[in-house]
């Protein structure tokens, strides 16, 4: 009797009564149990999903829910919301930041809380990007780009001339990284294997970049910078308001609702208007953001249940 799937990016779960098997996507071959802790509830368990990375996330029709090792089955959270859950399906992050204490990648809801991360691949991730299918990125020290899917599996690695690199962000397809240097440029790179595409000029101190669709920005102190990736011309300029962060912030994303979003290595983030940059929300997750993206599943919650209610 199976009460839920979920599929990791490898194996394919499956939520028995008293178990939990991983089996073989092509052959249903079983590759390994783990212990169900949903057994005291109806069913043992009607909603299953793979998240967060390395985790399972088993659920009630009571509304308890568990979080578990794919390691072990070892309970690493629990609790109860109240809803009599009939499926439970995980949602990609809203946001997706880079830190330095940790090396690694937080995924972000809509409200930039910390939900869960993977490791970023390499030391001292100082940029980040995503198309939606792989996470880049970029690290200061060992001069390189690294890309993972949403389930934390190394697609690709490559190395090139990134001395300085502070901020990335994809334009068009290619991945832009700003260099800083005598001078500071943007350079231009096809994703998959770093070949060099082109180079524009940059501004002096940039910490972050981020492309709304036609405008580049650059997080610089005192101004947010709006430059044509074409050539590198200032096409228009927003105050920054966390001139108070170090560097004057440390990541920046651009929000399809009309906003940046910039983060600093305190934790603290700021929404502003493109319009006139005024700040319209702020708060603080306690990362140390080095790198900051929007995903292309922007406003969405991190677990979608299904409710059955009996009327």
């Amino acid at each position: 009797s199976v009460e839920g799937l979920a599929y990791d990016g490898t194996l394919l779960w499956q939520l028995g009564d008293a178990l939990l098997y991983a089996t073989n996507p092509s052959d249903g071959a079983l590759v390994r149990t783990i212990p169900n802790a949903a057994t005291g509830c109806d069913y043992g368990g009607t909603g299953l999903t793979a998240y967060p990375p390395g985790q399972l996330t088993l659920a009630c029709r009571d509304g308890t829910w568990y979080r578990v090792s794919a390691a072990d089955g070892a309970v690493l959270a629990q609790g109860d919301n109240n809803l009599d859950m009939y499926g439970l399906k995980r949602v990609p992050p809203t946001f997706i930041a880079a830190t330095w204490s940790d090396d690694r990648v937080h995924f972000l809801d809509h409200n930039l809380i910390d939900q869960a991360s993977l490791p970023a691949g390499a030391a001292e991730p100082n940029g980040i990007a995503t198309d939606g299918a792989l996470i880049y990125t970029g690290h200061f020290t060992s001069q390189e780009v690294v890309g993972h899917n949403y389930n934390g599996e190394e697609k690709l690695r490559w190395s090139a001339s990134l001395a300085g690199l502070q901020g990335m962000d994809l334009v068009n397809n290619d991945l832009a990284i700003y260099l800083s240097g005598s001078p500071s440029v943007i350079k231009f790179f096809k994703t998959s294997n770093g070949a060099l595409l082109r180079t524009i000029p940059g501004p002096g101190s940039t910490e972050g970049l981020a492309f709304d669709g036609r405008v580049l920005w650059t997080l610089d102190d005192p101004n947010l910078l709006g430059l044509d990736p074409a050539n590198g011309n200032i096409l228009r300029q927003l105050p920054n308001p966390v001139t108070n962060c170090s560097y004057g912030g440390t990541g920046l994303a651009y929000l399809k609702t009309g906003h940046l979003v910039i983060g600093c290595t305190n934790g603290r983030w700021y929404k502003i208007s493109l319009v006139n940059g005024a700040v319209v929300a702020s708060g603080s997750n306690g990362l140390d953001i080095y790198g900051l993206k929007a995903t292309p599943f922007q406003e969405a919650p991190s677990f979608l249940p299904f409710v059955n209610k009996n009327y």
